[in-house]
């Protein structure tokens, strides 16, 4: 099989979606698998802000949406690799039922990331990262035991 490679520098817009799981660092057995989306703008080759749409969800009736803004940088150390770093702030909804009532709490959260993208054409790319998260309400402080570690891989299409 033959790959194309190219810089994303004559792409600005993109899309991704992708597949994931978070655990809790304070409890290994509370995880969740996710689905994730993002629409990312570039302002030149190395740097973007993206929209971040993730559901979560686990057994027990326990889910969550989370909408949040990052910003991207991606050092492009070769034409087909680019490993990259990202910042961003969001609002979780987290629902979960007991016996026949529905919760919901509200979280912002805070998180740092990094991973890859491997461009295998123009515009597709194979997408792996890791991102820390924080979460805060009035009753969750910012602390340790708040943090998930969230793991993604997926495919983006550069416009």
């Amino acid at each position: 099989m033959l790959l194309f490679t190219t810089s994303v520098s004559a792409q600005n817009w993109y899309g991704k979606v992708g597949l994931g799981f978070d655990v809790s660092l304070s409890d290994g057995m509370n995880t969740n698998q996710t689905i994730n989306g993002y629409v990312g703008y570039f302002f030149d080759a190395h740097q973007a802000m993206e929209l971040d749409l993730t559901h979560g969800f686990q057994k027990n009736d326990v889910y969550y949406n989370r909408i949040g803004a990052n910003y991207l940088f991606e050092f492009q150390t070769s034409d087909s690799m680019s490993p990259y770093l990202r910042l961003g702030v969001g609002y979780k909804n987290y629902g979960y039922k007991i016996y026949d009532e529905i919760y919901h709490e509200e979280f912002a959260d805070f998180k740092v990331g990094f991973g890859f993208h491997y461009y295998v054409d123009p515009n597709w790319s194979v997408n792996m990262g890791i991102d820390f998260t924080n979460m805060t309400n009035d009753y969750y402080e910012l602390k340790w035991r708040n943090m998930m570690l969230q793991t993604h891989i997926g495919v983006a299409y550069n416009f």
